[in-house]
């Protein structure tokens, strides 16, 4: 049986932490397919690594997790190198940015499949379908391409995780020693663990990217289940404080209280995300003991959604800056997935972030009138080293389509009429796709 491979990219520069996500893929095939884990935050040359596994002609699978930012660096050119020195390799991708940009990496012609969420599942299942010759077609949680078109098969619901096979931590171990490469200082503690006790959300805010993935849904470990593998973790390598990755750790106060009765004897010190509105509504005594229990640091963004959008923005460049993480090179890059509206506050009018002539996404046109907040833009600026110096979008074509915008921004049929007849009656002749860009620093 062929043996799969797990990568891990590089995403830090220091304070590596447990790569939980690769490891939840790890846990799934455990028993099933042999495997192994490459940490490019671990290796001077995870190239080189991943290159003399597949030497051997035992691996055929390859998983790889990517993250946004950072993890691409490694991802992208990775695949790509390994489809031309192995092409026989199967490279599946998982993760928040290949859940969110599935079509230009599934054409790219060096991503085979992208798992849509959760992988606990669709990984081993897939890889026995592959294995056997056997159809995929049905195997939830997935997407890979049909001829030109990219095929997403329905969503898993999310599992209940302590149903989840353990996370092979000894086995991690055994290949990159536990308390040699993540457990690292932070102002929490000396070995610092980092963590998820839980996968998704039940809020939709509109700036977060776990929204279209886990469509406010959440899923969480017991008290019982986080505190077991924390003190795993403490007694066999000495783990002294915790971090939960978690989007939102504490949606559930009863888990959170439980958590804290459970790990307050241990005296690790700790932090968590939240939102203010959920926090607000904890009890004084449920407050009292979460401090008492270690909890240093709860974080949250509290505002409305743009204003909070800004703030952090402003605080990763300002934390850019102070930790010398720029590069000095030209980066450009291309921005999509505007919203395509937003609303004002005052009035609870709908506005165009663009022009009222900017089309939805395909795949958010039927959310136009029912979610509008939720509908992305067909749209794409061009960007160098955080200076916009391009951009533009894919018009409205479609007389239905463009009567639903105007409908959204408040438009009468009759105002709409007096105003943009002549362009409506134009899209009854047959008014083909279209869009352009426009660059320059001041257009």
């Amino acid at each position: 049986m062929n043996k799969v491979l797990l990568f891990n990219p590089k995403s830090a520069n220091a304070k590596h932490r447990v790569p939980n996500a690769i490891l939840n893929i790890a846990a799934s095939v455990e028993g099933i397919f042999d495997w192994t884990i490459v940490d490019g935050n671990c290796e001077e040359d995870p190239y080189a690594t991943i290159a003399a596994y597949l030497k051997t002609g035992q691996y055929r699978y390859i998983g790889i997790t990517v993250m946004p930012g950072p993890q691409t660096k490694q991802a992208i050119p990775f695949s790509r190198r390994i489809k031309e020195e192995f092409p026989g390799t199967i490279i599946i991708w998982g993760g928040y940015f290949p859940t969110s940009h599935y079509k230009i990496i599934l054409q790219s012609g060096y991503v085979d499949f992208v798992i849509n969420g959760p992988g606990d599942h669709a990984f081993p299942q897939l890889l026995k379908a592959l294995e056997n010759n056997e159809p995929y077609e049905l195997i939830k949680n997935l997407i890979y391409l049909s001829g030109d078109k990219a095929i997403k098969t329905i969503k898993q619901d999310l599992i209940e995780q302590d149903t989840l096979p353990p996370l092979p931590y000894d086995k991690l171990n055994s290949i990159y020693p536990i308390d040699k490469y993540y457990l690292g200082k932070t102002y929490l503690g000396t070995r610092t663990l980092a963590y998820h006790s839980s996968i998704g959300c039940p809020f939709t805010c509109s700036f977060c990217a776990v929204v279209p993935t886990y469509e406010a849904r959440w899923k969480a470990k017991s008290a019982q289940h986080v505190y077991n593998d924390v003190k795993y973790i403490k007694d066999n390598w000495g783990a002294n404080a915790i971090e939960f990755h978690d989007n939102n750790f504490f949606v559930s106060e009863k888990r959170t209280v439980e958590f804290s009765t459970l790990i307050k004897p241990e005296k690790m010190n700790w932090w968590g995300m939240a939102r203010i509105d959920t926090m607000d509504k904890f009890k004084d005594e449920s407050l009292a003991l979460i401090r008492e229990a270690g909890c240093r640091i709860i974080f949250f963004g509290a505002d409305k959604a743009n204003v909070v959008s800004d703030a952090l923005g402003a605080l990763r460049i300002k934390l850019g800056h102070d930790l010398k993480l720029l590069e000095g090179t030209w980066k450009p890059l291309w921005v999509v997935d505007f919203p395509l509206l937003e609303k004002d506050e005052t009035s609870g009018r709908w506005h165009a972030m663009h022009h009222p002539f900017t089309s939805p996404i395909p795949e958010h046109a039927h959310l136009l009138e029912s979610d509008p907040g939720a509908v992305k833009a067909n749209a794409y600026d061009l960007v160098i080293n955080g200076t916009e110096i391009g951009g533009g979008s894919i018009r409205i074509h479609d007389r239905s389509m463009q009567e639903a915008m105007f409908r959204v921004l408040g438009f009468t049929d009759e105002d709409a009429r007096y105003k943009f007849g002549f362009l409506m009656d134009a899209f009854e002749f047959g008014a083909p796709p279209h869009g352009g860009a426009a660059f320059g620093f001041d257009r």
